[in-house]
């Protein structure tokens, strides 16, 4: 599905995934966010204007809290396997995010320590599978609490899959980029481009400024 979407289109998508995570387009990252973006299309059941259309809402706010690319790229994949996608799955995601990470109420902090749970351990904030494993011992009626609608959703499609499912998806996406490199290099290609474009109106536009101020 991934070679079938328009490369200009996809483009945009990738831009907008580089300046979630904070990097600059110029950035030696860039590549390798292309190759995780096309190596979750290959590995989800969906394509990269669905996974560009929900990063777009959980981007940034797993940026904030420390969630790593792969880890986003694996969840949004469990989620389109079970036909939760684009900006439904970006927005249910980004909601779940915050309230695993943060209660949202005294009662929540309740819940969590009713079930023993902890988003810290001594090294910082638990990674994604971990709290999969964690938030799964709550009751349906606790977790909808906690997690509200939305939240709630989200957080439903990964605990179906699990941990070793998370586990086993992330291993694959990461390992998957290499075999699409082809269009990952013609993303890349494509987003230089139009970088160079760019940066030459804006030299071109400064230049003819310039010649108009000048005596």
């Amino acid at each position: 599905q991934a070679g079938e979407i328009d490369i200009n289109t996809s483009t945009d998508y990738l831009t907008g995934i580089i300046k979630s995570q904070g990097w600059d387009i110029t950035s030696k990252n860039s590549q390798n966010i292309a190759d995780l973006m096309v190596g979750t299309a290959t590995k989800g059941s969906f394509d990269v204007a669905e996974l560009g259309q929900s990063m777009s809402y959980v981007g940034g706010i797993a940026k904030t809290l420390g969630v790593g690319l792969d880890e986003q790229f694996t969840m949004l994949a469990m989620m389109a396997d079970r036909n939760l996608k684009g900006s439904r799955a970006g927005t249910n995601t980004a909601e779940m995010l915050q309230r695993m990470y943060m209660p949202s109420s005294k009662e929540n902090a309740k819940i969590l320590s009713k079930y023993g749970i902890q988003s810290r351990d001594e090294s910082g904030l638990k990674d994604i599978g971990t709290l999969i494993g964690e938030f799964s011992k709550m009751s349906k009626a606790d977790r909808l609490q906690y997690f509200g609608k939305r939240g709630g959703r989200a957080f439903s499609a990964l605990e179906s899959g699990g941990v070793e499912e998370f586990s086993s998806k992330r291993e694959d996406i990461l390992k998957s980029g290499g075999k699409a490199k082809f269009l990952s290099d013609k993303f890349m290609e494509t987003l230089e481009g139009k970088w160079g474009k760019l940066i030459s109106t804006i030299s071109k536009f400064s230049i003819s400024i310039m010649d108009k101020l000048t005596p």
